[in-house]
């Protein structure tokens, strides 16, 4: 019976093992998938770092370049965005995909732009206490 309870936790604490940890030599589609992991589940600072060390080892293409791209544009960071797909462009000319988010993206850091200008004239708008 002890044995039988030995082995049911040791295989229970293998699978826990085996669920939350990262292995040291993942590879860069491993890398990618605790990359979306951690975007999806909101742990946004671990999911940018996850895809700047995939760009780092140069093993993913541009794939997380466009992903930290997309990151950065959904947390309002327009010109880190703009930077990671103008580093895609350098790789991948051809890719519509990449022309029209940077569109979309100059499109709002104009009107962020304009938006902030027309809130300085007039008195009493509130912006946050941010400067756009």
């Amino acid at each position: 019976m002890n044995r039988i309870k030995f082995y049911t936790i040791s295989l229970a604490v293998f699978f826990v093992f085996c669920l939350f940890a990262k292995p040291a030599s993942a590879g860069p589609k491993m890398s990618e998938t605790f990359a979306y992991y951690y975007y999806k589940e909101g742990r946004i600072t671990e999911a940018i770092n996850e895809y700047k060390e995939i760009i780092k080892s140069g093993g993913a293409g541009v794939e997380a370049q466009k992903a930290l791209g997309y990151i950065y544009s959904e947390e309002g960071q327009i010109d880190e965005a703009i930077e990671e797909y103008k580093k895609v462009l350098e790789k991948d000319k051809k890719d519509p995909s990449i022309y029209e988010q940077l569109g979309h993206l100059y499109y709002k850091k104009i009107c962020l732009l304009y938006t902030s200008d027309a809130a300085d004239e007039l008195d009493g708008v509130d912006l946050g206490g941010r400067r756009i």
